[in-house]
């Protein structure tokens, strides 16, 4: 019974595997023609961009935390930039979150 239940398993695994051979022709990076230069700060970027940044505006407001921080010109940052959507989802998690002393 054991035999024939490895041999189904060994088999859906299989099964499951090759399908998805023909998904990635080959792993060499082709670059795209887009260019990643904004020639602005990053928070003129985020105030550019009301529809996607609005509420990412609104908590670096009333946080208090200091907007200057997105000014730099001089150095090379990389930021993780929190779009409306993501930001709604992170306070319906939050709210969901239940915290017992």
């Amino acid at each position: 019974m054991k035999m024939k239940r490895l041999i189904i398993i060994s088999i859906g695994c299989i099964l499951l595997f090759s399908g998805c051979l023909g998904i990635q022709d080959n792993y060499d990076y082709k670059p795209s023609n887009i260019s990643n230069q904004v020639n602005m700060n990053a928070w003129d970027f985020i105030k550019s961009r009301p529809d996607v940044f609005s509420q990412l505006i609104d908590v670096v407001r009333t946080s208090g935390m200091d907007s200057t921080l997105y000014y730099s010109n001089s150095e090379k940052y990389t930021y993780l930039l929190l779009n409306n959507e993501a930001i709604s989802s992170l306070t319906t998690i939050i709210g969901t979150v239940k915290v017992s002393n």
